[in-house]
């Protein structure tokens, strides 16, 4: 019975690396893009005198 558990969940765990991978890489891609058309967010950093 657990060699049948453990099985399983590292099925389930390498389709879950698989498909956070994948969903990161996607969102960066449209993050990406959708900066690239708006321009992006500038932040300037200064100091107080």
């Amino acid at each position: 019975m657990l060699p049948r558990v453990l099985m399983f969940t590292s099925v389930i765990a390498v389709i879950d690396v698989v498909l956070m991978t994948a969903l990161a890489t996607l969102g960066a891609f449209i993050y990406n893009l959708s900066a690239g058309f708006v321009g992006g967010v500038e932040l300037t950093l200064a100091e107080d005198e």
